[in-house]
C-alpha cells in the first residue's frame, strides 16, 4: 500500500512541475485602483456557467493573481495576443459583493484554510464525506484579466485547490460578441490532480 502511495505521489508531483501551477509566477503588487466593469462582466460570466451545478457555498480569493500566458497558450486558444499583451503582472482585490451570488464567500487567500479529501480519508472518514468537505473549503482563484490588441479577446486563468490530490484549473477565453462577452470554443490547456 506504501508504494502505491509513493508511486501516486510522484506521478503527481511530475504531473504537477509539467502543470500551470508550478511555473513561476511573476513578482505581483496590487493596484490601488478598482476592476472595471468590462472585467467584472468576464469573471461574472465565467462564474455563471462553472457554478451552475455547484452545492456548496464557492470561497473565492478576495485577490486575483498574476497572469502570465505560456507558449502552449499562444500558440493554442490564445492566437490572438502577442507576447506584448499577454501578460498582467498587477493584481486587484474583489469588493465586497462583487458576485452579488449568495454562493460565493469572498476570502482572504492567506488566511483561508482548506479541507484535504487524502487527509480526511487517512483519518478514517468515508471518501464521499472527505470529497463533500474538500470541495466546500477548496478555494478558487482567478487570475488577471489580459485583452489581444483589438480588445475583442480576454483571457485570464482560474484554479480551483482542495488539497495535494484535489484541483482542477484552465486557461480560459473569451470573445465579444454583439457587444457581450461569451466564452469562446477555443481549447486551452488545463489540468487537474
Amino acid at each position: 500500500m506504501r508504494m502505491r502511495f509513493l508511486i501516486l505521489n510522484s506521478g503527481c508531483f511530475l504531473l504537477c512541475m509539467a502543470s500551470a501551477l508550478c511555473q513561476t509566477v511573476p513578482k505581483s503588487s496590487l493596484s490601488s485602483g478598482t476592476l472595471t466593469a468590462e472585467q467584472m462582466s468576464i469573471y461574472k460570466e465565467f462564474f455563471s456557467d462553472y457554478s451552475k451545478d455547484s452545492k456548496p457555498i464557492l470561497n473565492i480569493s478576495q485577490t486575483t493573481s498574476t497572469f502570465e500566458a505560456d507558449d502552449g497558450d499562444l500558440g493554442g486558444c490564445m492566437k490572438t495576443f502577442t507576447k506584448s499583451n499577454s501578460r498582467a503582472a498587477t493584481v486587484h482585490s474583489f469588493a465586497e459583493g462583487a458576485f452579488a451570488d449568495e454562493r460565493v464567500r469572498l476570502v482572504d487567500p492567506k488566511t483561508h484554510t482548506i479541507s484535504d479529501p487524502g487527509e480526511a480519508i487517512a483519518q478514517g472518514q468515508s471518501v464521499d464525506d472527505a470529497v463533500e468537505a474538500g470541495f466546500a473549503r477548496g478555494l478558487l482563484t482567478l487570475s488577471e484579466i489580459v485583452f489581444d490588441g483589438s480588445h475583442t479577446h480576454a483571457a485570464f486563468n482560474y484554479s480551483f485547490h482542495c488539497g495535494r490530490l484535489c484541483g482542477h484549473g484552465a486557461t480560459v477565453v473569451f470573445q465579444l460578441r454583439g457587444g457581450k462577452w461569451r466564452r469562446s470554443k477555443a481549447y486551452c490547456g488545463s489540468w487537474i490532480n
